[in-house]
């Protein structure tokens, strides 16, 4: 095809229709009004809505053959089945529902709040908590019932070799001591296993405490690899010689028991209000006491929100059922229930209902967590409340007569223990009086080495024979029966 012909081909196609503008202009305008509509316009380039086509009036809007297809004509020329098919599977949007009214909302949780929020807070409860050191002659000013106890754990600090065993000092030092004991006298067998035994378990306990710095184990992974293995060998060793027909100690995980509702301490009145319910140190929920609607202990109710009123462990004194100080106990609490599950410590789980703690376990990984003389001192706080309304009830139901009663009670003293990483220290609570005074630290011993877990071992040996004995005659007087 020549270009001749090429040009009048395209000279006889008919134009295509221009956009029909929006609105009818002026033809006389001014410039300037279409620059301003069209700000965007270079000098050279006509305006969109010039054309220089027109249109008969007929024809504009009307669709010609070759123009593109609108939505109306795509959806026609699909078949039937086809489009039904596209409306089936075509994602629809979902409708935007109405946010709910503060009427039909679901209620939120309250957390309960509370004054004490540091260890200088304890100074405000009804029966005021202080934090005393362990400077100058301590023995004067502890009571009678802690005074023995005090000095065995301040020996075992010592960290002396006299703590191992005589039938592994060799495998501990490397060689045996010059103060062995041994002598000349062949060792017992009997002894010797059983002081190997304890030697292979104080070394997995030392790797498993090593690997906790080393791999910056969480709290839960020190108690459960190291510090419960430890304990254990202390209290629910099998080697262990008890009574179990009278006395005996054990160890109970408690870390996620919170105080009863009963034992909750009270504010002075002088820093609170006329309402008589703020007088408690911190406001109370099912949730936060691990209470059902009934009063019964629900693990499953409990929240961490009171985290720092809580502890550990604690060590329990399990007690006959033939004893007077067992029986007395259970008539006590059956008696004082109050529509809640009996319990004679300041918290209701049922594994240590009926038997009394005498010693209380704060564990932390680094000393930057939250303090644990605060979480130590609200509880030492609410076990003081409990036993104190335990002893006034005693009273109301009557003693025998001839029985002793004490001229100035005071509630038992009991031991507490920080640990910290690798280090143990332990505290001292006793009561003096009208206040709480938790006397401390003291290093009884840690997991750094294999003659610290040694010394602390000795320290908490001390401690189960203590509650064995002075502790079991204490709680006795306390509740005034025979022991």
């Amino acid at each position: 095809m020549s270009p001749l012909s090429v040009r009048r081909w395209i000279e006889s196609l008919e134009p295509r229709p221009a956009k029909r503008r929006r609105c009818d202009l002026d033809d006389n305008r001014d410039a300037s009004d279409d620059d301003f509509n069209h700000p965007y316009n270079t000098p050279n380039t006509p305006s969109p809505t010039n054309s220089n086509v027109d249109m008969p009036k007929g024809t504009r809007g009307r669709k010609r053959a070759g123009d593109a297809l609108g939505d109306d004509d795509l959806a026609s020329s699909i078949p039937s089945d086809t489009r039904q098919l596209l409306q089936d599977t075509t994602p629809k949007l979902l409708p935007t529902l109405p946010k709910p009214s503060s009427s039909t909302s679901s209620p939120k949780r309250q957390r309960s709040t509370s004054p004490i929020k540091s260890r200088l807070d304890l100074q405000l409860l009804e029966k005021p908590v202080y934090i005393s050191g362990l400077e100058g002659d301590i023995t004067s000013v502890l009571p009678v019932d802690i005074q023995s106890l005090y000095t065995q754990l301040q020996a075992a600090g010592q960290f002396q070799t006299s703590i191992v065993p005589v039938e592994v000092r060799s495998k501990v030092f490397g060689q045996a001591p010059a103060d062995s004991g041994l002598g000349t006298a062949a060792p017992d067998p009997v002894k010797t296993a059983v002081a190997e035994a304890v030697l292979s378990r104080i070394r997995d306990i030392l790797h498993e405490a090593v690997l906790s710095t080393d791999q910056q184990r969480h709290e839960c992974g020190w108690n459960n690899l190291v510090h419960t293995p430890l304990l254990k060998l202390a209290f629910n060793s099998q080697l262990e010689i008890s009574k179990p027909d009278v006395v005996s100690v054990r160890l109970e995980p408690v870390m996620t028991v919170p105080i009863a509702r009963d034992s909750v301490p009270r504010l002075q009145t002088l820093f609170t209000d006329s309402d008589v319910s703020s007088v408690l140190a911190w406001s109370l929920s099912h949730e936060s006491t691990g209470t059902s609607q009934s009063g019964d202990f629900n693990p499953a109710q409990i929240r961490t929100s009171s985290d720092n009123r809580k502890v550990d462990y604690v060590v329990v004194l399990d007690i006959a059922d033939n004893t007077p100080l067992k029986q007395t106990i259970s008539r006590l609490i059956m008696s004082h229930r109050d529509r809640t599950q009996p319990h004679v410590n300041q918290t209701l789980y049922p594994s240590i209902s009926h038997s009394p703690i005498g010693l209380s376990i704060e564990t932390k990984t680094t000393s930057a967590s939250r303090d644990p003389l605060l979480q130590l001192g609200i509880w030492v706080a609410a076990w003081h409340k409990r036993m104190t309304e335990l002893r006034a009830l005693r009273l109301q139901q009557g003693v025998p007569v001839g029985t002793p009663t004490l001229n100035d009670p005071r509630v038992v003293s009991v031991p507490l223990i920080v640990v910290t990483g690798h280090d143990w220290d332990a505290y001292l609570a006793c009561d003096e009086g009208n206040s709480i005074r938790i006397r401390g630290p003291l290093r009884i011993g840690g997991t750094l080495t294999v003659l610290h877990i040694y010394a602390l071992l000795a320290s908490l040996t001390a401690i189960r024979d203590w509650m064995k004995t002075t502790y079991f005659k204490s709680i006795a007087e306390w509740f005034v029966c025979e022991s």
